[in-house]
């Protein structure tokens, strides 16, 4: 995920790191032609974007896949628990 030149830039991020992270920082900003900024910027847009993705998708394989599908397929049976649960429920909660 690139950010246009063209973008405002209003919020700030500030933080603090060891001289030697600091270096591989500068170094890498370099080797990729990028003022250390930019590169800040570009990397943690990439990887914020991963992670999040990451945390927010979930893969299955096709047996997986199969099965999920085949329950949600099917009517849905409730123990005499859970009906028991429900009853309560209607029975001592009202909406507004």
């Amino acid at each position: 995920m690139m950010i246009s030149a063209a973008e405002t830039k209003a919020d700030r991020l500030n933080l603090r790191l060891n001289s030697d992270v600091k270096t591989r920082v500068e170094k890498a900003a370099s080797l990729e032609g990028k003022t250390v900024s930019r590169y800040i910027v570009d990397t943690i847009a990439r990887t914020s974007a991963e992670t999040i993705s990451k945390h927010e998708t979930m893969a299955l394989s096709r047996l997986d896949a199969d099965s999920f599908l085949d329950a949600l397929s099917k009517p849905v049976v409730f123990n005499s628990a859970i009906q028991d649960a429900l009853q309560q429920h209607g029975e001592k909660v009202t909406a507004k």
